[in-house]
């Protein structure tokens, strides 16, 4: 079978399965590597494999249906905010290609199975999706497919859902994903010049913030480790082999198991490039922040969120997460030079306009290097959406509400002492109160004469945030 895996075509820059599902206020683009993962395990059973991104190779909808050419079959990654448009492509796809059979993955799809059965999907791929994608690949020729776990096909007239697969415990039996499969030098972040990459030492999450994708769709708040030795391995073939500028170690939160991140680090060394990872404030401490500087990270990312505790207990932050631990953290995170990412949430239940100005204040008390500050996106199969329908507070389900026209995210929800114009105003508001100060552009401007290789990548992410972010001066 020839089997095109495809990042759909949408908004230029558009992160279809991250956290946030939109264009991110700096213009980063990063590679879709769980697909990739379904991709690799599909090729090593035999199969032809060619794996399209069109929002890299910035291919509109006609040259991505010519890309595709004689497939067997697509396999297409979705999101809540491009899910229509991606059912609309499936159509134009089906259009021209009629024999083709199209199929969907994705957290999407995995939170609402049937529901994403639309015309002309043939199957929607649910859950863990590596061995259920090469498994329906393997069997396209089979009329019968009740026997693949975590699919959803077409049996006729009738929308069959099978049963649910468990999650894959040994986490050392997938396959290295594929990526030269990828344009790996359209890939770019404010913080990592191309070519970059993720990588996973693990899979999951210990926590169960309300609002988290993955932690309440895929993983099933599970947490599975890959081998310290072989995930380096892997980082290490791909420096050699691709050449990498700098990598990432994306998973949910790295230092959640300090004997894995100790051990991974150890199987590391220090690669010689830039690379860094998330971390938790509650779970960092002196010993492993010497033991990631030593092995060469550079940046560490983490969330504080909100700017009081009461809105960390809300969100259900878990662990001992507090404003008190984050000043720590930062403190720590500062004495051995880490350059320090931040991410804070704004809309969660109860979040009022002086909640919104506590937030940006404890992100100016914290004084990341880079601070991002998102409205909450509503994500079905995530409490926080449920919580928002049962109360009525959602402003539409139509999933082509969820972006604007430049593809950031849209306050979709309200609540009654709480607009989504104020939402709005206050995500401006807290992105010009951090950015604008003059410490913080002097700092700044300190950091890239030390390192003059991220100038170009700063101002355009710069640009990029005067256009969308830092365009509205709102009085708060």
């Amino acid at each position: 079978m020839k089997a095109v895996f495809l990042n759909p075509p949408f908004k230029k820059f558009y992160n279809r399965v991250v956290r946030w599902q939109a264009v991110t206020n700096q213009g980063a683009l990063h590679p879709p590597i769980w697909l990739l993962y379904q991709a690799t395990m599909t090729k090593q059973s035999g199969h032809k494999v060619d794996f399209i991104d069109a929002i890299a190779e910035n291919l509109d909808y006609q040259k991505t249906i010519d890309r595709i050419g004689d497939a067997d079959v697509v396999v297409m990654e979705t999101a809540a905010s491009s899910f229509n448009n991606d059912v609309r492509f499936a159509k134009m796809i089906k259009e021209q290609r009629p024999d083709i059979k199209i199929a969907m993955s994705g957290p999407q799809v995995t939170a609402m199975p049937k529901f994403s059965m639309k015309e002309p999907i043939d199957a929607v791929i649910f859950g863990e999706a590596d061995l259920t994608t090469k498994e329906y690949v393997d069997s396209l020729n089979q009329a019968n497919k009740s026997d693949i776990l975590g699919l959803v096909w077409r049996n006729g007239n009738e929308i069959v859902q099978n049963k649910p697969r468990p999650l894959i415990e040994d986490l050392d039996s997938i396959p290295v994903p594929d990526r030269s499969l990828l344009p790996m030098d359209k890939y770019s972040d404010s913080m990592f010049p191309s070519p970059f990459s993720f990588y996973y030492t693990m899979r999951g999450c210990a926590y169960k913030c309300i609002y988290c994708l993955w932690t309440h769709t895929i993983y099933r708040q599970r947490l599975r480790f890959r081998s310290p030795r072989l995930a380096a391995e892997e980082v290490l073939n791909d420096i050699k082999k691709l050449k990498l500028k700098c990598f990432y170690i994306n998973d949910e939160c790295f230092t959640v198991n300090k004997k894995h991140l100790m051990e991974f680090c150890r199987e590391l060394g220090d690669p010689g490039i830039r690379w860094g990872c998330y971390f938790r404030s509650d779970n960092i401490d002196e010993e492993m922040c010497k033991r990631l500087k030593d092995s060469g990270c550079e940046i560490i990312r983490t969330s504080p969120e909100v700017g009081t505790n009461e809105g960390l207990k809300v969100i259900n932050k878990g662990g001992t997460a507090s404003m008190e631990n984050d000043i720590k953290a930062f403190k720590l995170a500062k004495k051995y030079g880490f350059e320090i990412y931040a991410s804070f949430v704004l809309g969660h239940p109860g979040e009022t306009k002086e909640t919104i100005k506590k937030t940006v204040e404890h992100a100016i008390e914290l004084e990341p290097d880079t601070a991002q500050f998102a409205i909450l996106q509503p994500l079905p199969g995530t409490p926080f959406y449920n919580y928002l329908k049962e109360k009525g507070y959602l402003l539409t389900e139509n999933f082509d509400d969820y972006l604007n026209e430049a593809g950031s995210t849209k306050a979709v929800f309200e609540y009654p002492w709480l607009s989504h114009e104020d939402l709005v105003n206050g995500w401006h508001y807290c992105w010009r109160k951090f950015y604008m100060r003059p410490k913080f552009i002097l700092r700044t401007g300190l950091r890239l004469l030390k390192h003059p290789k991220f100038i170009v990548p700063t101002i355009s992410a710069y640009m990029n945030m005067r256009k969308s972010s830092l365009s509205k001066k709102v009085e708060w």
